[in-house]
């Protein structure tokens, strides 16, 4: 069990709904709608904020676009990652009252605060929900940054408003995402203070999920459909063979004695890339050889 994983069961007397996915994290999307769902329906009167847990790759930019189409809401995404905290916070300028003389700080309007309102301003006209909500803002990384960044983030997330002043656009509904708090160098530590106030979603990538995005017809990366097939063959067949774990299986892999990490986003790339590539080579060799492709499938 992980220390996250330890953490939200110290600080609660029973379990959520949401910690019910350490038990089942592959219904993580689920569990995630109903938690937006819960927020529509409560208003403000809902002050948790759900928080998925997951390492990269798994879809959850995919599932917020989902659930912010499904419930008619804009989409604006923050990547903390790349945040510093004079980004969040606005740069620091000494003032003085000119009636008093009193000497004070102010805050600038932060780079944070313009990138989320040019964003609302380029959705245009939000139809939003029944409920009068129209945005879903996602941090996504949230604890992938500095500590100082984090707590700058913390306070713009919990409270909803910037250190000038200045909220998030009204009538908005704040998600985050953030990466297992043992999944390396890089990862700032949630306190219990923090834990209290976010409904942590744990979230891992299930293989029939992924498998079913693949087999989807929609998803065309070839003229020639059996090269798709072929290539989803590829991909099942050596997910079976270096599989060691068998509570995600595919995504685990051992490679030469080595433990790897494979992710759902780097399996579409590699079945993608490849059915296109065998595509296109195939059609430059029929080009070439004035052969009919009834001729081709045969060879």
């Amino acid at each position: 069990m992980t220390k996250l994983k330890e953490l939200i069961l110290e600080s609660n007397d029973q379990l959520t709904e949401s910690d019910l996915t350490l038990l089942n994290p592959y219904r993580w999307r689920d569990t995630l709608n109903s938690q937006v769902v819960r927020k529509l329906v409560l208003g403000e009167t809902r002050k948790y904020i759900p928080v998925i847990s997951g390492t990269f790759g798994i879809g959850k930019t995919e599932s917020m676009q989902f659930i912010a189409k499904t419930h008619g809401l804009g989409l604006i995404q923050i990547d903390c990652s790349n945040l510093s905290v004079e980004a969040v916070t606005g740069t620091p300028l000494p003032t003085t009252d000119e009636e008093t003389g009193e000497k004070f700080v102010r805050f600038e309007q932060s780079q944070l605060a313009k990138i989320i309102y040019e964003k609302a301003e380029a959705l245009g006209e939000i139809e939003g929900s029944k409920e009068g909500y129209k945005y879903l803002i996602f941090f996504d990384e949230l604890n992938r940054t500095k500590v100082n960044t984090f707590n700058a983030l913390r306070q713009v997330i919990l409270e909803k408003k910037f250190d000038n002043g200045i909220g998030l656009p009204e009538k908005s509904i704040v998600i985050a995402a953030i990466n297992p708090t043992d999944a390396g160098e890089g990862v700032t530590e949630l306190t219990g203070h923090m834990l209290d106030v976010m409904d942590i979603i744990y979230a891992e990538p299930e293989w029939a999920v992924f498998y079913d995005e693949i087999l989807d017809a929609t998803k065309t990366t070839a003229q020639e459909k059996s090269f798709e097939s072929a290539m989803r063959n590829v991909i099942l067949e050596f997910s079976k063979t270096f599989s060691f774990d068998a509570k995600t299986p595919g995504f685990n892999l051992e490679i030469s004695k080595n433990s790897m990490y494979m992710s759902p986003r780097t399996y579409k790339q590699i079945f993608v890339e490849g059915a296109g590539s065998v595509d296109r080579a195939w059609r430059k060799w029929k080009t070439a050889n004035n052969t009919s492709m009834s001729k081709m499938t045969e060879e």
